[in-house]
């Protein structure tokens, strides 16, 4: 029973959209209306100045398939966030003692794998299979679009490629259910903040590498992105220190480094103490057995979607590489809320969302102990508090992801 649970679980979150994503919808024309303009459209480069014009006739046709295509992703996006909801209410209600619902969901599924299933992700699929293909990309501004083209269209390649996308987003989002179990348990304050704290810190890192991640890419989607933090980063106190050191001749290849290097680095020695605390540890040996079980079941369904669903990438006008000085795609689902921020309030916010999302969750356990009411009412509130939160960023993502293609730093 269990095992079906999982089998389940893993195609509403990831193959279901799926049967959604063959299809183009494009719904409007880009916006008026943006922020002052930095440039005319020009052949992009992560890193560097943007180079030659574009033909007009030949950019109006590229910016009408990638906006096609960013919609229809869009559509798959808003059904992902449909889903994730309801698995966030199903954790909720496996330990809201409801009668006649609650115990049927525990016994169907061990909610207390989620940590080491999300453990065995990582270190199983999500680390060999960036290693594989990072022998074969170039982090070169001018090289770095056409190595990743010449991935994907090589078929061993393209799987490995197509797996390390997948699975990076089974993890980060497994974290995020991980974290409302523990909510749900109640397992972390006292002496468990540090567990928490940890964990929390886990989960950014995560969040920050998969957002260097899809810049590596150096498709349209990810020189956006990228154009966009940048020009964020310079906008407030000493971001410009940030977006001048991802500047240059090198700014792939900082990336790459952030990426692999210092944020894999960073995740493995956190989560060395994370399961090492007694408690942790003690759940990790009891259930391991179940969570290898459920890892093999997701390792399988990960494979065949590595086999059958191409992992995102925009191809760019032909022989060249992507376009600076437009705003015509949508970005992946992890960071729909910096979009929703950057939509409502300008650029800026884009690096003023994060700290509003991850500074609360970090110190979580410190913020509750500080409510004026007795223990049980304490963690009651703790817990709806942590469930309103997550299910408001859910929200917005899928406001982001429902909404038109708004232009802020570009006419």
């Amino acid at each position: 029973m269990r095992k079906v649970a999982v089998v389940l679980l893993a195609i509403m979150v990831f193959a279901l959209p799926a049967v959604y994503a063959t299809g183009a919808h494009n719904e409007g024309e880009h916006e008026e209306g943006a922020e002052e303009g930095h440039g005319g459209p020009r052949i992009g480069y992560i890193g560097l100045e943007p180079g030659e014009e574009v033909d007009e006739h030949e950019l109006e046709e590229y910016m009408e398939r990638v906006m096609e295509e960013a919609y229809a992703k869009a559509k798959v996006d808003k059904i992902r966030f449909i889903i994730f909801a309801l698995l966030f209410a199903l954790v909720y209600l496996s330990f809201a003692k409801v009668k006649g619902v609650s115990e049927k969901l525990k016994s169907a599924i061990d909610w207390y794998t989620l940590g080491t299933v999300t453990a065995i992700i990582f270190l199983g699929l999500v680390i060999p299979s960036g290693i594989i293909i990072t022998f074969f990309y170039k982090p070169l501004p001018t090289e770095a679009y056409h190595s990743v083209e010449a991935i994907t269209n090589d078929a061993v390649l393209a799987f490995f490629r197509n797996l390390h996308n997948w699975s990076s987003e089974l993890f980060l989002f497994l974290m995020m259910l991980h974290s409302a179990r523990a909510i749900s348990t109640r397992t972390y304050l006292g002496k468990r903040k540090i567990i928490w704290v940890t964990g929390a810190l886990l989960l950014i890192i995560s969040w920050l590498s998969f957002l260097a991640g899809t810049f590596m890419r150096a498709d349209q989607e990810a020189l956006e992105g990228f154009e966009h933090m940048m020009y964020a980063f310079s906008l407030v106190p000493l971001g410009s220190y940030v977006s001048n050191f991802f500047s240059g001749d090198l700014a792939v290849m900082k990336l790459t480094a952030f990426h692999i290097g210092l944020t894999t680095f960073a995740i493995l020695l956190l989560t060395a103490p994370h399961v090492l605390m007694r408690k942790v540890y003690l759940q990790v040996q009891r259930r391991w057995k179940k969570a290898a079980v459920y890892s093999a079941v997701l390792t399988v369904f990960l494979v065949m979607q590595s086999l059958f669903m191409e992992a995102p990438f925009i191809q760019g006008l032909e022989g060249e590489h992507t376009v600076a000085g437009i705003e015509v795609t949508k970005p992946p689902w992890p960071i729909y809320f910096l979009v929703t921020g950057e939509n409502l309030f300008g650029a800026t916010t884009m690096v003023v969302m994060p700290v509003l999302v991850f500074l609360p969750l970090l110190i979580f356990p410190f913020l509750v102990e500080r409510l004026p009411l007795d223990s049980r009412k304490r963690v009651r509130a703790g817990e709806l508090l942590y469930y309103a939160g997550a299910f408001f960023v859910l929200a917005i993502s899928y406001w982001a992801a429902a909404g038109k293609i708004v232009p802020h730093i570009f006419h």
